[in-house]
């Protein structure tokens, strides 16, 4: 079963994007650029549930 997950961007400086993800509060990523925020926020959530990293969608609000 596929896991929808809500990412934003919390700040944004220097080549750096932190994210924040909606449905698990604490959870931080960090992306080099917005190419990079599906992968990072799947990796970040499957070590942060022990889940697979393919269970997880990812849309992000600007």
């Amino acid at each position: 079963m596929l896991v929808q997950l809500t990412a934003y961007i919390i700040t944004a400086a220097d080549q750096q994007l932190v994210l924040g993800v909606v449905e698990l509060p604490g959870l931080r990523a960090v992306a080099r650029n917005v190419g990079e925020i599906l992968d990072v926020v799947q990796t970040a959530a499957a070590q942060h549930t022990g889940r697979s990293r393919a269970e997880f969608t990812v849309d992000v609000e600007f």
